[in-house]
């Protein structure tokens, strides 16, 4: 867990635009962003940013041996660390490509897409390409759960998705925003 934070910190210091953070999320944050997840029902899950692997040793842990599950991390040394100690997943490296890879897995649509990306960090066009592509990924009873730091993605997701809950975690550093997004 100390190397785990250590090596956070350090690809944030070279890379802050694409980290986002200071520290790996809570398990606090990991509980509200998995918890909304019909985990009987759902057989295709994505994970874009996954940074150190929060989530996605949490979702190893609930999905069944049937589940598709495709794992996004920009940066080679954190998805290589991810994909070492849970190799069952499909790793991916650009969460841009989403859509393709989909279309190559022959899969059509997903039942939930967990976001840890910096959409504060990133331009306007560019969350725009990824949240058209979240859009079009998810099943018409699929989810889209993103965390931020603010509420400047309210507005944007309000205009997507039909529903958006948003939780408060005050249990993470910094204390985050849940945005639960459905049609």
């Amino acid at each position: 867990m100390i190397l785990e934070r250590a090596k956070f910190i350090h690809k944030f210091v070279q890379s802050p635009r694409e980290i986002g953070s200071i520290t790996p999320s809570s398990r606090f944050l990991a509980h509200a962003m998995l918890k909304e997840i019909p985990w009987n029902q759902a057989k295709t899950i994505v994970e874009l940013g996954a940074g150190t692997g929060v989530f996605t040793r949490e979702i190893a842990k609930k999905v069944s041996p049937s589940f598709q599950t495709f794992i996004f991390e920009q940066d080679d040394d954190l998805r290589t660390d991810i994909e070492t100690q849970i190799p069952q997943f499909t790793y991916l490296k650009k969460a841009e490509e989403l859509q393709n890879t989909l279309k190559r897995f022959h899969i059509p649509k997903v039942d939930a897409i967990i976001s840890g990306l910096p959409f504060s960090n990133f331009s306007p066009s560019f969350t725009k390409e990824i949240l058209d592509q979240v859009q079009s990924s998810l099943s018409d009873n699929g989810s889209f759960i993103t965390y931020q730091y603010s509420l400047q993605l309210r507005k944007e997701l309000k205009h997507r998705f039909k529903n958006v809950q948003i939780n408060f975690v005050p249990w993470n550093l910094p204390p985050t925003f849940v945005y639960i997004c459905s049609n």
